[in-house]
């Protein structure tokens, strides 16, 4: 029995090497095409070659974006795929799974029978060879027995294929043959899958797109001319899909030696007047941290993307968490303002890099965004991102002026926010000094000097909590049965929840917090104020957000939950959590 209706959920299983990703994002790409809503879901182990990877396909209606823990059309690869994921199979659910290299014991047999589960054995190479191809189009043949299941028609996908292997007339006339061999090998056996998830004309024209690639395109709708990067999972993807497009904007792509200098990199080229980013995991902030206090005191802009997964150390690299906001806050000695954001799909990855090279370079502040695995690594439907959306503001720079022949680089201003020029400007001299300093960047030791212009640039706070927007509320929580506050890539999923538990006569209201630090907190008070039972969802051990909240306005939540085993939440332990809340 589904537990989810309206959906459909195609999970793609094997070793390394198989091709368990690309195959499933072509298939992803195809089905968005036809006008079927979707989202990709990648897991796989931090091994160069081997271990075990998934593809899953979720295929809906409706709001937000989720994973489903049943699978109705399994593709399997290896044995150990069959083992694994047959026990989420619901009745009417189906497996392919390759003849060349698995066998299915009696056991197996009778389970899947006994559940109304049909089993489809295909010999994938066999069937390549015929078609002309070789042992690396074996996943073109089961892309095509997929695809004849969800009884979709060869004319439906073959334009992808065309696109994905498009280096030769014969690559894309094969690889054409070997979808139709697929295709007609599933038919001939007659399987009568039930689809009927409604397809949308407008989603046929929308993109298939990750929270890196979104990152990476609003980096260069947002002008920056230097990337520094030194690679790191879940980070990694910013950095190649920069290396490919970036300079094609007039983009430098460098690939660092380390951390360190990555975010050095990123310093001097905004001190020289060149717009620039970086990205890295929690590890690799580590080693930034100096340079975001060296941003901190030169009042030189810094932006780097926290791609969050789970630690201490090399904890573990290909899994998903919410467990780095206490770093980015409180990253680096000394105080001074910072400026943390966690966006919660692509399309607010995309607008928010925008926004946070914006608000470095308005506040002369270091900025900090926060992704998670699960929103970084995941391909969404999403409208198409537009470059008019972006609105670009460097700040207070100074144009070379007789006027401003005498101007102070760190001069006191009643907002703390100094006027700023680049080397060789034709303004006066200063000096970008990492010992505290006068207004012209002179070193000093003077007791009241010190205090100046610490103050100063504290003062930055208060200006930056005016100018940040306020936390998104969904739904109406006047209304509503349940509050609940949570952030990054959570929200998509609690959106499609909600929309579910509606359905059941359950109303919910979501604040997504989007702008972690500074914390504005009127607008939480309000949201949180009154009897309507609240609840706090989290991707870390410790409710990192809910300490915040706690600390920044004294309310503490007494419904709390939270996972830590490197899985986003799943719907239908959401689903479950918040109907036992509402009883």
């Amino acid at each position: 029995m589904k537990n989810l209706n309206n959906r459909l959920i195609v999970k793609l299983a094997g070793s390394a090497g198989q091709g368990i990703k690309t195959a499933g994002l072509i298939l992803t790409k195809a089905l968005k095409r036809n006008g079927f809503k979707v989202f990709g879901y990648t897991e796989y182990p931090s091994l160069i070659r081997g271990g075990h990877n998934v593809f899953q396909i979720e295929v809906f209606e409706g709001e937000g974006v989720s994973l489903s823990t049943e699978t109705d059309i399994l593709l399997a690869l290896d044995s150990f795929s069959i083992v694994e994921h047959a026990k989420e199979m619901p009745s009417g659910g189906v497996i392919i799974y390759d003849e060349n290299t698995i066998t299915l014991n009696a056991e197996q047999i009778n389970d899947f029978s006994s559940r109304s589960v049909s089993v489809v054995g295909i010999k994938l190479l066999d069937e390549a060879t015929k078609a002309g191809g070789n042992a690396l189009m074996k996943n073109t043949v089961a892309l095509g027995a997929l695809w004849q299941i969800l009884n979709l028609s060869f004319e439906s996908i073959s334009p992808i294929i065309s696109d994905t292997y498009n280096k030769t007339q014969e690559m894309i006339d094969t690889n054409l043959r070997c979808i139709k061999a697929g295709m007609d090998f599933v038919s001939a056996k007659a399987l009568n899958f039930e689809n009927n998830i409604p397809t949308f004309e407008e989603l046929k024209n929308q993109m298939i797109i990750s929270g890196n690639e979104a990152v990476a395109l609003g980096a260069i709708a947002s002008g920056v001319r230097l990337y520094s990067s030194y690679p790191m999972t879940p980070a990694s993807a910013i950095l190649t899909y920069l290396a490919e497009h970036g300079p094609k904007s007039g983009m430098i792509v460098k690939q660092a030696e380390d951390e360190i200098n990555s975010a050095n990199m990123v310093i001097g080229a905004f001190h020289a007047g060149t717009r620039a980013m970086c990205a890295t995991s929690g590890g690799g902030f580590d080693l930034m941290t100096e340079a975001v206090s060296l941003s901190g005191i030169t009042e030189i802009p810094f932006f780097c993307v926290i791609g969050q997964r789970p630690g201490p150390a090399t904890g573990a690299p290909t899994w998903t968490a919410q467990s780095d906001l206490d770093l980015a806050i409180y990253s680096g000695h000394g105080e001074f303002p910072r400026i943390v954001v966690a966006p919660a799909d692509p399309k607010q990855a995309f607008t928010l890099t925008s926004e946070c090279l914006n608000l470095t370079e308005r506040f002369q502040t270091p900025v900090l965004m926060l992704l998670d695995k699960h929103l970084g690594e995941s391909f969404y439907t999403t409208p198409v991102l537009s470059s008019e959306a972006i609105t670009i503001d460097r700040g207070k720079i100074l144009a070379e002026s007789p006027e401003n022949l005498t101007k102070l680089r760190y001069e006191f201003t009643e907002d703390g926010i100094s006027p700023r020029w680049f080397p060789g400007d034709k303004i006066n001299t200063f000096l970008a000094n990492s010992d505290e300093h006068t207004e012209k960047g002179y070193s000093t030791e003077k007791a009241e000097d010190i205090s100046k212009m610490q103050a100063k640039r504290l003062k930055k706070l208060n200006s930056i909590k005016s100018t940040l927007p306020d936390p998104i509320i969904y739904g109406d929580p006047a209304n509503a049965q349940l509050k609940i506050v949570s952030w990054g890539s959570n929200i998509p999923t609690l959106l499609y929840v909600k929309e579910e538990l509606s359905k059941k006569g359950i109303e919910i209201s979501i604040l997504q917090i989007t702008y972690c630090w500074p914390l504005k907190k009127e607008p939480i008070q309000n949201f949180l104020n009154g009897d309507t039972k609240s609840a706090l969802i989290e991707l870390n051990g410790t409710f990192q957000m809910g300490r915040l909240i706690k600390q920044e306005i004294g309310y503490e939540f007494q419904n709390k939950f939270n996972k830590i085993d490197g899985r986003p939440f799943f719907t239908e332990e959401l689903m479950q959590y918040i109907s036992t809340l509402v009883k």
